[in-house]
């Protein structure tokens, strides 16, 4: 069996938005975080709107065919 690592339109669109996200929010930080071995909770909490978070009961899991859909934010 071939794994297919396509991404789909909609994996796509959400690998973009956390790549902006990450660029806007984490790169200029980046050395702090790293020095520091610290997460800001400030990132943390902007990240929970964008559905960067999922649990084990979300849709997505218990519909998903794709296991790339697995790595990915979910609903």
């Amino acid at each position: 069996m071939d794994l297919d690592c396509t991404l789909s339109l909609k994996q796509r669109q959400i690998r973009r938005m956390v790549r902006e996200f990450a660029k806007a929010e984490l790169a200029p930080i980046a050395r702090e975080i790293d020095e520091e071995g610290h997460f800001p909770w400030e990132v943390v909490e902007k990240m929970g709107p964008l559905n960067f978070f999922w649990n084990a009961g979300s849709k997505t899991i218990q519909r998903s065919r794709d296991r790339l859909d697995l790595l990915l934010p979910g609903d």
